[in-house]
């Protein structure tokens, strides 16, 4: 017989916390020595492909239209981006970006 795998039973096998302000968010990634990584194409920003991760990480993706906004940007420690091939390729949909980023940073690890 096979088994069916619900939201609920996934969901439940993670720790998270809920928190309402960036702020709060940037306090906690600092306290755990986490580092925040913007998924954003910057002047600064670094290829997944080629970007080694060090430490414990989180990622915050951006709007779909418009990207991060600016209190955003003020808390991401640095930001990675995924190269993109070929013409009239200016954008991922956010989720399929933020797949092929977790995905990356996991045969990273």
């Amino acid at each position: 017989m096979n088994s069916i795998i619900t939201n609920d039973e996934i969901i439940n096998q993670f720790n998270y916390i809920r928190m309402n302000k960036l702020n709060d968010v940037k306090e906690y990634l600092v306290i755990h020595n986490i580092i925040l990584y913007g998924i954003e194409i910057t002047d600064t920003s670094e290829s997944i492909l080629t970007h080694q991760f060090q430490s414990n990480v989180a990622f915050m993706p951006g709007n779909e239209g418009t990207g991060l906004n600016n209190k955003q940007r003020e808390i991401v420690d640095k930001y990675i981006y995924i190269p993109q091939y070929g013409n009239g390729i200016e954008s991922l949909n956010v989720t399929v970006a933020t797949s092929l980023i977790l995905h990356q940073y996991t045969l990273n690890k």
